[in-house]
């Protein structure tokens, strides 16, 4: 496949993500049969995709990068999550797409790293990011009732723990996938081809890397979760519901 086609074939994949999710705001809408409602979700969805915005663009803020450019860690996982613990798998799919959309832009316009070049290609900076937002906001919204219990914290910082993990997985088989090549190619220039000293830093680096942001994400979504439920209750009615049913039956 040539470079234009690849090019037109991804530019319309991602067309059709955002037609669907368009689609699925425009149903979701019309069940909403309140003003104060609509004005609720849109207002919701203006904080965070601004937040994701504002983290892609300032330096150091959604993106880390370590070892001399080499490697890039990213936080931009925790609004998404955040936002999909609050607003179920349609916010989460959202925020993901964004998300992806967002790291995408950021790469076409100056990578900070030589792997954050890898990025420019959308299968691996869009495509993993939203079926990470889309799989968080599926599985939050399934153990909706286990948050409610005394545990719930528990129970949301382990989910957010391993739904991390799963996007971590999820751009590094992307990566495998569609740009094995270039890959290979990128090692071979930055460890001379070989499990150097070097590269096995790299590595070392990566992974921790990788447990941080799990770690942080354990941590940081059912805590925001908690604080933002009780202190603007009107915003997520059913949770704020849910959770006082819970400590009355309790």
């Amino acid at each position: 496949m040539n470079n234009n086609l690849y090019a037109a074939v991804s530019l319309v994949g991602l067309a059709a993500l955002i037609l669907a999710i368009a689609y699925l705001f425009r149903v979701n809408f019309v069940k909403e049969n309140t003003r104060r409602g609509i004005i609720s979700s849109m207002t919701n969805d203006a904080i965070f995709i601004a937040l994701i915005v504002l983290m892609t663009f300032v330096p150091n803020l959604g993106y880390l990068t370590f070892f001399g450019g080499v490697i890039t860690f990213t936080l931009l996982h925790l609004p998404v999550l955040l936002g999909a613990s609050l607003m179920g798998w349609k916010r989460g799919a959202l925020y993901g797409l964004l998300f992806g959309l967002s790291s995408w832009a950021k790469a076409l316009m100056g990578a900070s790293g030589a792997f954050d070049l890898l990025f420019i290609n959308p299968l691996i900076s869009v495509l993993p990011r939203f079926l990470f937002g889309l799989l968080a906001g599926i599985v939050f919204q399934f153990t909706k009732s286990l948050q409610a219990k005394k545990y719930g914290k528990i129970v949301l910082g382990a989910e957010s723990l391993l739904l991390t993990f799963v996007h971590t997985f999820l751009v590094f088989f992307s990566i495998y996938l569609f740009t094995k090549g270039e890959t290979q190619w990128l090692w071979d220039w930055l460890f001379s081809g070989d499990a150097s000293a070097l590269g096995m830093t790299a590595l070392v680096l990566t992974f921790l890397g990788a447990l941080g942001e799990a770690v942080l994400a354990s941590i940081f979504t059912p805590t925001l979760n908690t604080i933002l439920v009780k202190a603007l209750p009107n915003a997520w009615p059913d949770l704020n519901k849910k959770r006082k049913e819970e400590k009355e039956n309790a």
